[in-house]
């Protein structure tokens, strides 16, 4: 079945640009370096494990060749900067402290320099979510690196937008509320940023449940509503400020104790990917940020639209499939569902598929795949947990 329900050119970009080109950079070759496969390969690795060189040893050693050289030439404006900032992470800690506090070198010279084209970039901040390349992810990373003690912005109201990389638990909108009225915040921008990309991160993730919320219950028809762009309204409200503040203390953005950069990156993770197979094809509905839990798995699918299913499993079902006209699966903790959907799309009515999964998140997101493909009659996902005797027999309940 064939389903279908950095570099001195930054600087001479004209600010129209964006529009005109694909910051995806995909299929783009220059100075040997494929920008699009780049960039996917960090999306795969992006928060958690963009400082690991054991994983990119070949990333980190492309960007200690390029970026200590002009590439007014390259046309992959976000790629250039993102492998530029990436150089970042093989410093050593206390080095880059030197380059931020002044001290005089190559090393802080570029620095300086790259941190400079990324607040003249003619790009906005949601271009760059929309474009793939996480590059908010590597300033995040490397935020890390320079992170000080800074006691007037450091309050318990931070704690939640801390902690919600760890536990996975959404910063309420009281909470947000609260940053924004807390009058000791005033000098501390960073932390109203982060409450206004948190208020639009939850905006993104809620909007599906009650489409069209504000006038639902009106009699104007749906097609004359006006569209609902409170998301894009926040998050330029969070650059405006912070594009206000460059002139005053151009480093405490990437020092501050607020985690405004990895919210700009949750932000820009996609919730539904367009999968492609072969010649196959199907929606998939994956983690809307990156916790820990789930590995690689969503970040991999957002970076390369394919489904994260063996290519062994694949070959086993298509095999089976030269067989037999009708194909029944099974299938033990199938997580967010990648290779029942795949079969789904490949197969079609052909197959006949059985799933337990005992995670409700990751049921929630299995189901909601499902019902995005018409897949109900394909596929039926059961949250429980498998045994070898039933509860009343003494099984796991």
């Amino acid at each position: 079945m064939r389903h279908g329900t950095v570099s001195a050119g930054l600087l001479l970009l004209a600010p129209g640009a964006a529009a005109r080109e694909d910051l995806s950079c995909e299929g783009y070759i220059h100075d040997g370096i494929d920008w699009g496969n780049l960039r996917r390969r960090f999306e795969i690795y992006a928060d958690k494990y963009l400082d690991r060189p054991q994983l990119l040893a070949e990333e980190f050693e492309m960007a200690k060749n390029y970026a200590f050289s002009y590439s007014p030439e390259n046309s992959c404006i976000l790629g250039d900067l993102s492998l530029r900032f990436f150089l970042w992470l093989s410093v050593a800690p206390a080095e880059l402290a030197e380059s931020v506090e002044g001290s005089k070198g190559m090393l802080a010279e570029i620095m300086e320099e790259t941190w400079k084209w990324f607040w003249d970039l003619p790009q906005t901040w949601q271009d760059i979510l929309e474009s793939g390349w996480p590059l908010f992810s590597i300033l995040a990373a490397v935020a890390e690196r320079f992170r000080v003690p800074n006691s007037s912005c450091e309050t318990s109201l931070l704690e939640p937008f801390v902690e919600t990389f760890d536990n996975a638990i959404a910063v309420s909108t009281h909470q947000c509320a609260a940053v924004l009225l807390e009058a000791s915040l005033v000098a501390c921008p960073e932390a109203t940023a982060s409450a206004l990309v948190v208020l639009a991160d939850n905006l993104r993730t809620t909007v599906w449940q009650q489409p069209n919320r504000y006038y639902h219950f009106t009699s104007t028809l749906p097609e004359r509503q006006p569209k609902e762009d409170d998301v894009d309204a926040l998050l330029m409200r969070a650059e405006g400020l912070l594009r206000g503040q460059r002139g005053t203390n151009a480093w405490r953005l990437l020092t501050s104790p607020w985690p405004f950069w990895r919210l700009l990156d949750r932000l820009g993770a996609k919730e539904v990917v367009n999968v492609t197979s072969d010649s196959s094809w199907f929606w998939m509905y994956v983690f809307p940020h990156r916790v820990r839990s789930d590995g690689l798995i969503s970040n991999r699918i957002r970076g390369t639209s394919q489904a994260y299913c063996l290519q062994l499993f694949q070959d086993e079902v298509r095999r089976l499939a030269q067989r037999t006209r009708r194909l029944r699966l099974v299938e033990a903790g199938p997580h967010i569902g990648d290779c029942m959907l795949w079969a789904a799309a490949e197969f079609g009515s052909r197959l006949s598929a059985s799933c337990v999964e005992p995670v409700a998140q990751v049921v929630s997101l299995f189901r909601r795949s499902i019902a995005a493909n018409g897949f109900q009659g394909i596929i039926d996902l059961h949250h429980a947990f498998l045994g070898k005797e039933d509860v009343d027999k003494g099984g796991v309940s």
